[in-house]
């Protein structure tokens, strides 16, 4: 009765969303505070508590250790990053090509584009044996790091367990490629007593205590801005349809949400041939989203402005600089437009602000 009328969030692997009623176990429900929007909210919600019982639980980060994350440009990658960052922990993100560095520069220590082949047996490469070396090299003594979060699977996983120190963990919590290849005893003998472990949010959030406590920690990392969490486009219900064809095109770059009539704007649909991206994220009780939408070479950047604030917070500037950088990579992209809609921005100061960022090595000339 207590989440009567109230705005919440729920996981669950057996029902449905797209509804405009569903039933859940009470158990799997959790409110929403009204300083966070609820894109911002559902966006988060099951990735973010997947990072959470990850970096908290699993392998419990404190100052000194080193993780290595890999699909660290992925919506969890980049929140095991962030929060790995805020328990003192030293961050090695490995994201899927050099196109991808800069998305994930910010919530790192060091980020490296993954290598091809397999470490051993059929397959090796000698790039696989370089960045196994590489990543030893940034951990003291050349040991290794203390935990590797992979969610890859498959083609990763061997990678992974030769990048960890003796006695130090490696956790397999994804199957992007397939289910990782079988592990023998014996190999984690060689690879110095190494601990491996599958788990799995379920049983990180048995009890409503336990789902209302790691959710509150996540409410709270949102609400003091530290935590960006990527929106692509917000539709319809009914444009379903629409929202699956731009995952098969792999267009999107973060969370498609479908709005079955709640609160918030509608975005529109991103045209073939484009890629549309949005960067949210929270400062206090004052959310702000930067959108990305590219086609035929030019880069439109659209900056959306709070009521609440009278300039350009450090948050707003942070993210325009990141994507500023992703977008400086791709070659395919000749002009940027950077735009602004919601209150209206000042034509000298932010504009002034927007140019003195360092995107390149010359920075913004024009």
């Amino acid at each position: 009765r207590a989440l009567v009328g109230r705005r919440a969030v729920y996981f669950s692997y057996t029902h449905g969303s797209y509804a405009d009623y569903t039933l859940v176990e009470r158990n799997r429900v959790v409110s929403v505070p009204s300083s966070i929007p609820l894109d911002v909210a559902t966006a988060a919600f099951v990735q973010g508590l997947t990072a959470h019982y990850l970096t908290h639980n699993t392998y419990q980060l404190q100052s000194g250790n080193a993780c290595l994350v890999l699909a660290a440009a992925g919506g969890t990658g980049r929140l095991v990053c962030q929060m790995a960052r805020m328990r003192g922990a030293k961050v090695i993100a490995v994201v899927g090509s050099k196109t991808k560095v800069a998305e994930v520069r910010e919530f790192a220590d060091h980020v490296i584009a993954a290598p091809s082949g397999r470490v051993g047996g059929p397959g090796a490469s000698s790039e696989a044996a370089a960045f196994v070396d590489l990543v030893r090299s940034l951990t003291p003594m050349g040991e290794g790091v203390d935990v590797v979060y992979d969610s890859v699977g498959r083609e990763t996983s061997e990678l992974s367990m030769a990048c960890v120190r003796p006695r130090g963990t490696l956790v397999l919590y994804g199957n992007a490629s397939g289910p990782p290849r079988d592990i023998r005893a014996l190999d984690l003998a060689q690879q110095g007593s190494l601990f491996v472990t599958r788990p799995v949010l379920d049983h990180y959030i048995r009890t409503p205590d336990e789902l209302a406590s790691r959710a509150g920690d996540l409410w709270r990392m949102l609400r003091g801005g530290n935590l960006q969490v990527r929106l692509h486009a917000t539709l319809p219900l009914k444009a379903a349809a629409d929202a699956h064809r731009i995952l098969e095109r792999r267009e999107s770059r973060g969370k498609v949400l479908l709005d079955c009539g709640g609160e918030g704007p509608v975005d529109r649909v991103a045209p073939v041939g484009s890629a549309q991206c949005a960067l949210s994220s929270l400062e206090g009780r004052r959310p702000f989203v930067l959108r990305s939408d590219t086609a035929n070479g030019v880069t439109m950047l659209t900056l959306n402005r709070p009521e609440s604030l009278n300039a350009m917070s450090m948050a707003m500037l942070r993210a325009l600089k990141l994507e500023l950088e992703r977008v400086a990579d791709d070659r395919s992209v000749r002009i940027v437009v950077l735009a602004a809609e919601g209150r209206a921005f000042s034509a000298g100061h932010d504009l002034k602000e927007m140019v003195a960022l360092e995107a390149t090595p010359g920075g913004l000339e024009e």
